[in-house]
C-alpha cells in the first residue's frame, strides 16, 4: 500500500505567495544594483544636482505578479525615509529604476532607489511667513522662553481675525 502525503498548507501558500524581497541598505558605492542582470527598466535620474554626501541604495521586490508596483515604491521610499530620519536628515533621491515589461515568469515588480540623506531644511530666522513664526513661537513656548499668554497673543496678531 503506498501513501502520498498531501501538500501542506504552508507549502501551498509559498507557491502561491512567492517570495518578496527587501535589500539592505546599503553604500551605492559598493553595492550592486539588483536590475543589472534582469535587464528590466533603466535608472532615471531624479535629482538634477545631485546632493553632496553619501549615495544609498535600497531596491524592493513584489512577491507576486499581482503586487502592485505602487506599493514596492511605496515600501522602499518608508524604509530610506526612516534610515535618513535616524541619521537627522531627509531623503534625496538621485536615481530610481521601476521594473518593467510583464510581470510574469519571475519579473515581479521591482523598485531600486538611490539617495543621500540630506540635512533638514531649516526655516529662514526673517521669514515673513506667518506659519513659519507660528512654529519658531511653539519652539520658544516649549523651551519656557515665552509664556503660554504670550504664545496665544502672539499667534492670534500673526493669524489675524
Amino acid at each position: 500500500m503506498s501513501y502520498t502525503r498531501p501538500l501542506s498548507l504552508g507549502l501551498i501558500a509559498a507557491l502561491l505567495i512567492g517570495c518578496a524581497y527587501a535589500s539592505p541598505i546599503t553604500p551605492a558605492a559598493t553595492s550592486e544594483s539588483p536590475f543589472w542582470w534582469f535587464g528590466w527598466g533603466q535608472p532615471v535620474q531624479v535629482a538634477t544636482v545631485v546632493p553632496p554626501g553619501e549615495q544609498f541604495r535600497i531596491s524592493h521586490r513584489g512577491s507576486t505578479g499581482f503586487t502592485s508596483v505602487v506599493s514596492v515604491r511605496q515600501s522602499a521610499e518608508a524604509r530610506a525615509e526612516a534610515f535618513c530620519e535616524k541619521q537627522g536628515g531627509v531623503v534625496s533621491p538621485v536615481t530610481e529604476q521601476v521594473s518593467s515589461g510583464p510581470q510574469i515568469l519571475g519579473n515581479f515588480p521591482r523598485f531600486e532607489l538611490v539617495f543621500v540623506c540630506s540635512s533638514k531644511p531649516t526655516p529662514a530666522e526673517g521669514s515673513t511667513d506667518p506659519y513659519v513664526r507660528l512654529m519658531r513661537l511653539k519652539e520658544l513656548l516649549d523651551s519656557g522662553a515665552i509664556s503660554q499668554q504670550e504664545f496665544d497673543r502672539e499667534k492670534a496678531r500673526l493669524l489675524g481675525p
